[in-house]
């Protein structure tokens, strides 16, 4: 009988503690979850910014190549056209190209010409004569052919030291430009040290070369091509400087390192930008090898020091932060309130299903497609493609042209796009569409064209002429990101949902525990002695601490939901009601607060940006030893469509290496003894903020120099971010 009669009992005390540790398990795994999707889908992020920057960077250096390879033909035209150029010819032409402007990286423009060892006494006196009695070409020495750099401008500092100089007598400069001769093509040269450096910041070289034939003829065979070779047109670089500027205005996201060749050596380094590079991120390293005219360069490309500060790595911490605190206060509520974990236990795991059904899917974006042209007629007919187009769809011109380019167009796009040309080609008007059009491997790809209307030399309309990009890498991005947004906003809403759940029924129970205990404290007010009155004491004190952080939870999950909508405000407005509410404060603190700088109109939730502005004050009027006296000042600026706040005090400060756990859930720098309150303050601040799409930080210079927070919100919002 014992055994019968205790069973029950203790399986009723039992069943609490099983189920509240079993939801805790269930809610600790799902937060697991999240966290680690969270941490994958960041890492995904990462990855297709990272090689889309990558790609962006190689684009950048082919482009500049290339212009510089049209400004050599440029060079090469004008001695094709001429039957003599002079120096003073040479010199005008290079300086209205401008290129310490327009060409960055590239030190000069230069000509060097041919010079069989027969003629070589009389080339060095022909230009002795031309006024450069210490010409000679160098280095010295007997050599079956000499090349002589005669033209380079602009004909100064650096550039003076290579006037005679036999780059052909140089192996790496030789097998360039012997490359260029026989192949009639446009040729780099590998590493080299330009005879224009000198003893301070030298800086690896590399050569462009372009060759120019006797009378002006391309030869067709290589023998011809080696007899009939007159002189060279050429331009050196120093690397570092040819590079400057290539990575844009977030050149610091990339930490990019270029050698010559196939093979990562020192000896084969020829730039390295000053980056830092991140170790955290190094899946994210990776190396590319491109051909630039004939040549390779590897580049060695590693995320840099800024590239981390563009995404934000805090979701995943904030999903664990959140999802273990949520954990365990469901799992206190279900111990303390056995017979309501029936719900809690279909709420927890309502919550695990929503959660694990958030995962998002990302595909890796393709290579950008180059510029596709077209030209048509008055009569609505296209009658010329580029050769890009060309090579895009596999045909020839007269395949593509009178409109035989439709056939192309994937057959669900092909009468709206009819429709729309038409359309704005009988309204003269210029359009734009999307379509499918077929590449040359039978692959579908989206197209984003532009059209503008063509008028002859009368101001006759004559037809319209197009561009054409590929956009379909754009489009799927488009659509993943939009997939992870929805997802991602499910997830949050979920999360806020049961914050708010959990903690508003918590209070009732707080509230009886609480009850009863100052029942307790009145009715044995005159039989306990004082060690149990201060437990006692204790137990109520810890019931209020309690009672207190569960509201400030609930504080925290209405942000957004159970707050004022947003409007069209005055920021003054609310700055002057926190101020109101801090009277008591300020009076007794006998604080003096300094407001400046102009307070904008902002579309915000009124209490929500009271809330944010009466926090902020109370703790700059708060945290100060009890004889100082508080001096705050309130700062408010505008600047590039953002509003920034600036709340700084003369108080006990802050350690830096504390700064990071300030916006964190119960997160608490000072003892309760020393300055009372739970830790929710400032997490309800980044809240608030972040809830109007702006940020928040600190800034200090360690403890007793006081402290500033800034928030910034945009005077833009989209209504979105509600």
């Amino acid at each position: 009988m014992p055994i019968h009669s205790s069973g029950p009992s203790f399986l009723r005390h039992l069943f609490p503690l099983l189920i509240s540790s079993l939801v805790l398990l269930l809610s600790l795994g799902a937060t697991f979850g999240v966290w680690k999707n969270a941490e994958a889908d960041l890492e995904r992020n990462l990855k297709i910014d990272f090689d889309f920057r990558v790609r962006e960077i190689i684009d950048r250096i082919e482009q500049r190549m290339a212009a510089y390879e049209q400004v050599l033909l440029g060079v090469k035209g004008l001695f094709m056209s001429s039957d003599h150029v002079d120096r003073n010819e040479f010199r005008i032409y290079v300086d209205t190209l401008k290129i310490d402007r327009n060409f960055p990286g590239i030190q000069g423009i230069g000509f060097s010409v041919v010079v069989p060892s027969h003629d070589k006494d009389k080339h060095i006196a022909d230009i002795r004569n031309q006024g450069f009695p210490d010409y000679s070409i160098r280095p010295e020495g007997e050599r079956d052919i000499y090349s002589s750099i005669l033209y380079l401008e602009p004909f100064v500092d650096r550039n003076l030291r290579a006037f005679g100089y036999d780059m052909y007598s140089e192996p790496v400069r030789r097998k360039a430009m012997a490359d260029s001769r026989d192949l009639s093509q446009t040729r780099i040269s590998g590493k080299v040290i330009l005879v224009q450096e000198t003893d301070e910041a030298v800086q690896a070289g590399f050569l462009m070369y372009l060759p120019l034939f006797r009378d002006n003829v391309t030869y067709e065979s290589v023998e011809e091509r080696r007899s009939n070779i007159v002189a060279w047109i050429y331009a050196p670089f120093r690397m570092d400087d040819f590079m400057a500027g290539v990575g844009g205005e977030r050149a610091s996201d990339l930490n990019l390192e270029i050698f010559d060749g196939v093979t990562m050596t020192e000896e084969a380094r020829m730039h390295s930008s000053s980056s830092e590079a991140l170790s955290s991120l190094y899946y994210l390293n990776t190396i590319r090898t491109i051909d630039i005219d004939g040549h390779a360069w590897t580049l060695a490309v590693s995320p840099g020091a800024s590239f981390k500060q563009r995404i934000s790595l805090d979701k995943p911490r904030y999903i664990a932060a959140a999802g273990a605190t949520l954990s365990v206060l469901l799992a206190t509520i279900i111990w303390q309130l056995a017979s309501g974990r029936a719900r809690a236990l279909a709420l927890a795991t309502e919550m695990t299903r929503e959660l694990r059904e958030s995962e998002a899917r990302f595909r890796q974006m393709a290579d950008s497609a180059p510029v596709l042209i077209w030209i048509s007629g008055a009569d609505s007919r296209c009658f010329w493609f580029n050769k890009v187009w060309l090579d895009f769809t596999g045909r020839t011109l007269d395949q593509e042209k009178d409109n035989g380019w439709l056939e192309g167009v994937h057959p669900d796009d092909r009468q709206r796009c009819i429709d729309c040309y038409l359309d704005h080609f009988n309204r003269r008007e210029p359009f734009r569409m999307e379509y499918r059009l077929r590449r040359f491997d039978g692959d579908y790809r989206w197209i984003d064209d532009h059209g503008v209307p063509r008028v002859d030399d009368h101001g006759n309309f004559s037809g319209y002429i197009g561009s054409c990009t590929d956009i379909t890498e754009r489009r799927q991005v488009e659509t993943i990101l939009r997939t992870h947004s929805e997802a991602l906003t499910r997830s949050n809403a979920d999360l806020e949902q049961f914050a708010y759940s959990v903690s508003h029924d918590m209070r009732q129970p707080l509230r009886t525990i609480a009850g009863h205990l100052h029942l307790l404290e009145l009715g044995l007010a005159e039989q306990l002695d004082e060690d149990n009155k201060e437990n006692l004491a204790f137990a109520l004190d810890g019931a209020k601490r309690m009672d207190a952080m569960i509201v400030s939870l609930l504080d925290y999950s209405r942000v957004g939901r159970k707050t004022e909508p947003k409007i069209c405000m005055e920021t003054r407005e609310s700055l002057n009601e926190a101020l109101k509410f801090l009277e008591v404060e300020i009076e007794e603190k006998r604080a003096d607060v300094v407001v400046q700088g102009d307070w904008p109109v902002l579309s915000a939730s009124r209490d929500e940006l009271t809330r944010l502005l009466q926090n902020l004050i109370a703790n700059a009027i708060k945290y100060h030893d009890s004889e100082e006296v508080p001096h705050v000042t309130v700062v408010s600026t505008e600047h590039a469509g953002i509003w920034r706040v600036r709340i700084a005090d003369n108080g006990i400060g802050i350690d830096p290496k504390q700064i990071d756990k300030l916006f964190q859930f119960f997160s608490r720098l000072q003892s309760r003894a020393r300055f009372d309150g739970n830790g929710m303050g400032l997490a309800l601040c980044r809240r608030i903020v972040e809830h109007h799409g702006g940020r928040i930080w600190a800034e200090s210079e360690g403890e007793g120099k006081g402290s500033t927070f800034v928030f910034e919100i945009p005077l833009a919002q989209n209504n979105a971010s509600d």
